[in-house]
């Protein structure tokens, strides 16, 4: 059990480490420097047995997991479904596929500036058709 939760730390907080991940484990009270499997056992090395292996390319799988493993597949599962349920929600990018999210904001200014340029032109025909109208 011990080894697994360590896995799992290992595949929350390190796998890309970042400043909110490091505020979170220390929000939890979590040592990412030593993992304790059991008061039983020595304490070993966190970065050793499970950061180093994740910069390698050894990030834990769903198969290592043993315990976890129908959670883990249920929150993957989730994640990977994800999809915008309101406005607010087109500013989040998605879990799995990040170049629809890029595809669609690309297509979003593109339309905008179109739209624009549509209403500048516009504006200039009726600025022109008003100023030829009252020339003598």
């Amino acid at each position: 059990m011990g080894f697994e939760l360590a896995r799992s730390h290992a595949l929350l907080f390190l796998q890309q480490p970042t400043v909110r991940s490091r505020h979170i484990a220390q929000q939890l009270d979590l040592n990412l420097s030593r993992v304790y499997l059991s008061a039983q056992i020595q304490p070993y090395d966190f970065k050793t047995i499970f950061y180093d292996a994740i910069e390698w390319g050894n990030i834990p799988r769903l198969e290592d997991f043993v315990l976890f493993r129908p959670r883990l597949y249920e929150l993957q599962r989730e994640m990977n479904d994800w999809r915008p349920q309101k406005m607010s929600d087109l500013f989040r990018r998605g879990y799995k596929d990040p170049l629809t999210w890029y595809g669609f904001w690309f297509a979003a200014i593109i339309g905008s500036i179109g739209i624009l340029s549509l209403g500048v032109s516009i504006a200039q025909l009726a600025g022109q058709y008003v100023g030829s109208g009252s020339s003598p």
